[in-house]
């Protein structure tokens, strides 16, 4: 069986704050939503008080490159100018956005930037995610940046002369359209479409499985071509 795996996708990036000049007062920041002060601590997923998949410390740019980080908690109080999404686009988000417990306009709130990563979290969209802020002047611009959870939309089996064997092989996969994505399904898949057309006599068949991916809707068709 020839593979062809699906392309890893890298996640979106924030662009925060700007680059520090020497000699001149710059008060962009970009800071992190992390409890702890040790900023050369490599970044690591924060699985305590939030749900497996949140990330609390991921630097947002290379070290130095940008004027100081801090907690977003330093910054409480502060006037929330905006939230942008990074990743899972806000209109694949709506109406949630306007319905999260901190919103533009609003005095920054920790506990109110916590539980808008859950509610963000359980739509079941993201496979991670972590929010930093930029401070400009008394105001803070939040970045929600996720990673995509895929999504299976169908399987197309080609090759096959047989109506019948093709249903049974699309059957065998056991991959339902909007069932989430994983490699351990796709192994899954693999395995039992070989063990389906060796019951089926194609004992020397070559089958060939490619993945397509459709990064603007995070969803995935799982194609098997096969040769008698």
């Amino acid at each position: 069986m020839v593979f062809c795996p699906l392309g890893n996708q890298a996640p979106a990036q924030a662009v925060a704050g700007t680059p520090a000049q020497t000699g001149t007062q710059n008060d962009a920041r970009t800071a992190q939503h992390t409890d702890t002060s040790q900023r050369s601590a490599p970044p690591k997923p924060d699985t305590g008080p939030l749900a497996p998949g949140f990330k609390n410390q991921v630097p947002l740019s290379p070290p130095g490159q940008f004027i100081g980080q801090t907690s977003l908690g330093a910054w409480a109080g502060l006037r929330v100018a905006s939230i942008h999404f990074e990743g899972v686009s806000e209109s694949t988000l709506r109406p949630l956005p306007s319905k999260l417990e901190q919103q533009p306009g609003e005095p920054l709130d920790p506990v109110k930037i916590r539980d808008s990563l859950r509610q963000l979290y359980a739509t079941g969209l993201y496979e991670t995610i972590e929010v930093a802020g930029v401070r400009n002047g008394d105001e803070v611009s939040i970045v929600v940046t996720g990673v995509p959870r895929l999504f299976f939309r169908r399987v197309n089996i080609n090759g096959v002369g047989s109506n019948r064997l093709n249903a049974v092989l699309q059957n065998t996969t056991q991959v339902q359209a909007g069932s989430y994505y994983s490699t351990g399904r796709v192994d899954q898949a693999d395995s039992n479409v070989a063990k389906t057309l060796e019951d089926n006599g194609f004992y020397r068949g070559q089958v060939a499985r490619t993945l397509v991916l459709d990064p603007v809707n995070a969803l995935v068709d799982l194609n098997y071509t096969i040769t008698p």
